[in-house]
């Protein structure tokens, strides 16, 4: 099966036009973001991160990330942000699709004694 058809089955939520028209070119990036042939790398991780480039690829609202948040109410004020000041953690976190290819890929961090 093509990967867009195994894109299409596992995410049926996308529109087919979207999936259609903006796609093709994420399948062409998706091994500069996670390198290595499609089976070997896990389809499963591959499809999140598909469907994480797919979906800011299509969201209107693409300005930057803010890892800060800030509410007040009357006089009382709350203040709050991510875990993470990594750049890269924090462009995945804009998605569920885009934190749960962090979850898949969480054992590939670190180095490896030689």
């Amino acid at each position: 099966m093509a990967i867009i058809d195994d894109f299409k089955t596992r995410f049926p939520e996308f529109e087919t036009s979207d999936v259609d028209t903006y796609l093709p070119t994420q399948i062409l990036l998706w091994e500069y973001f996670w390198g290595g042939d499609y089976e070997a790398a896990g389809v499963e991780t591959v499809l999140n991160l598909l469907a994480h480039l797919l979906t800011q690829e299509i969201t209107a609202d693409n300005g930057a990330l803010k890892d800060e948040t800030s509410k007040s109410v009357g006089s009382v004020s709350a203040s709050y942000g991510l875990a993470t000041k990594s750049e890269r953690a924090l462009w995945y976190r804009s998605t569920k699709y885009g934190m749960k290819f962090l979850l898949l890929t969480m054992h590939y961090h670190g180095g490896y004694f030689v």
